[in-house]
């Protein structure tokens, strides 16, 4: 019994699944960390809100624009792209103790969420391009 029509399934890139799994990773971590500072530090979620809203509203601009970037250069160079910007991110914030509060986190936040679009759209384009039409 065949499930599908096609002998084999289509190959994603060698970038697709370390990607998708370290962004779930990260993504995991960071609300198992909102778990902790609101249970030890008794931070209430707005403060944490007011630090988190720096990750959602810079993709709220750069989402839209993912595709038009796609059409002037090639998805591997903007998913390269991308990771430099999200690994960037960790990097500025590697050095933060508990001494750190929200205003440190606005720029490394913002600079994930601009690599963050820059991963996962052109990256599922890559994945499902060898995908026939229709499936």
């Amino acid at each position: 019994m065949r499930v599908s029509p096609h002998p084999a399934p289509p190959r994603s890139s060698s970038v697709d699944s370390p990607a998708r799994n370290g962004l779930h990773f990260i993504t995991f971590l960071r609300q198992n960390l909102k778990i902790a500072v609101l249970r030890y530090h008794r931070v209430h979620q707005v403060q944490i809100g007011k630090v988190i809203i720096w990750l959602g509203l810079p993709q709220l601009l750069v989402i839209p624009l993912v595709p038009r970037l796609m059409q002037r250069f090639d998805a591997r160079i903007l998913i390269g792209i991308g990771i430099l910007l999200f690994g960037g991110s960790s990097f500025f914030t590697s050095h933060l103790d508990s001494n750190f509060a929200g205003p440190q986190f606005y720029i490394p936040l913002a600079i994930r969420a601009l690599g963050q679009p820059l991963i996962m759209v052109p990256l599922s384009a890559v994945s499902t391009a060898g995908m026939a039409k229709g499936r």
